[in-house]
C-alpha cells in the first residue's frame, strides 16, 4: 500500500469518527436537558472516572494512555456543550 492509500483510509476513518462525534454530541444535548429537568449537575465525576477506567481496560496497555486522553477530551467537549445548551 502506498502513502495515498493509507491517507485515503485515514480520511474514511475520520469521516466515520466525525459522524459518531456528532451523534455523541446530540445525545449529550439530550442528557443536558434531562439533567436540567431533574436538577442534576452537568459534571458527574464518578461517572467520568468509571468510563475512563473502562476505556483504559478496553484499550489495553499499549493504547491505554492515548485512549484516556481521547476520552478525557470528549468528556470536556461534552460538558462544554451541555453547559451551552
Amino acid at each position: 500500500m502506498d502513502l495515498s492509500q493509507y491517507r485515503g483510509e485515514i480520511d474514511s476513518i475520520d469521516d466515520a469518527l466525525l459522524e459518531l462525534f456528532f451523534r455523541r454530541m446530540e445525545i449529550s444535548a439530550s442528557i443536558a436537558e434531562y439533567k436540567k429537568q431533574h436538577n442534576l449537575p452537568i459534571y458527574m465525576p464518578e461517572r467520568e472516572q468509571e468510563k475512563l477506567l473502562s476505556v483504559a481496560k478496553k484499550a489495553g496497555p499499549e493504547m491505554e494512555a492515548y485512549a484516556r486522553e481521547l476520552f478525557a477530551c470528549l468528556f470536556t467537549l461534552s460538558k462544554q456543550y451541555q453547559e451551552s445548551t
